[in-house]
């Protein structure tokens, strides 16, 4: 068990949202999200560095644009569009690779065709919050690796929702101790089960022949099956899984 004096911040805050319902990478990075998007549109949609990064990356990814729009702040949304807009213009008017080759798109979408072609208007830089994502998500997993062999918190993971698919592929992925490894697994894997089994008797009551049946926790199984599975869309929505 790691002592008292090793442990910091992140430590207490993975602690924390191991409390609460659903992915707890998820559920920490999302916290980091909120408060980006609520600094940006009431604190930085003037500052001249901001704008610029935003123009570089194009604005947001469609995942992280309904977060702004989520964000309340219709003046700073709009502020920061009407630069990207004017940049946008600029790049057309400005863009001589309009009438490359057309592409099938589901084709591309199923890797059947090959996708090394030059890109119209490509951006410079990554979503800006697509990178905090990522940041995060990977201090979160650092944390939970680190301070695995630390008793409190793997019980408080064996008593959370566990990860999402996307996550437990990166955990798991990076967790080199082979003991880590197979401990982590059968905790996810108990996670699983008891969430399929919440499943089937959500199933179950949906014929009519136990509809009479009152329902219990697994009322929202459903639910929580698709955020395990695909992970919030805030935070794993945004990209290739």
């Amino acid at each position: 068990m790691i002592s008292g004096g090793n442990k910091h911040s992140p430590y207490f805050s993975l602690l924390e949202a191991l409390e609460e319902d659903g992915c707890v990478i998820c559920n920490l990075v999302l916290r980091v999200l909120d408060q980006y998007f609520d600094s940006l549109v009431y604190e930085r949609v003037n500052d001249i560095g901001v704008r610029g990064d935003l123009r570089q990356s194009q604005g947001f990814c469609a995942a992280h644009g309904e977060m702004l729009r989520a964000a309340g702040s219709v003046p700073g949304s709009a502020i920061i569009h009407r630069d990207l807009i004017q940049s946008l213009i600029n790049g057309l008017n400005n863009e001589s690779n309009l009438t490359g080759t057309q592409h099938n798109w589901l084709k591309e979408l199923l890797n059947m065709e090959d996708q090394h072609h030059n890109p119209i208007l490509p951006p410079a830089n990554p979503c800006p919050a697509c990178v905090l994502v990522y940041q995060n998500e990977q201090l979160n997993i650092d944390v939970l690796l680190e301070n695995w062999d630390d008793d409190i918190l793997r019980t408080a993971f064996k008593e959370s929702s566990g990860l999402c698919l996307p996550h437990l592929r990166m955990v798991l992925g990076q967790a080199k101790d082979r003991k880590k490894f197979d401990q982590l697994k059968q905790v996810q894997l108990d996670i699983l089960q008891s969430l399929l089994s919440e499943l089937d008797e959500f199933i179950r009551k949906q014929d009519y022949r136990f509809s009479h049946e009152q329902v219990g926790d697994e009322r929202d199984s459903w639910s929580r099956a698709i955020n395990m599975v695909s992970g919030n869309w805030r935070v794993t929505g945004s990209r290739n899984r």
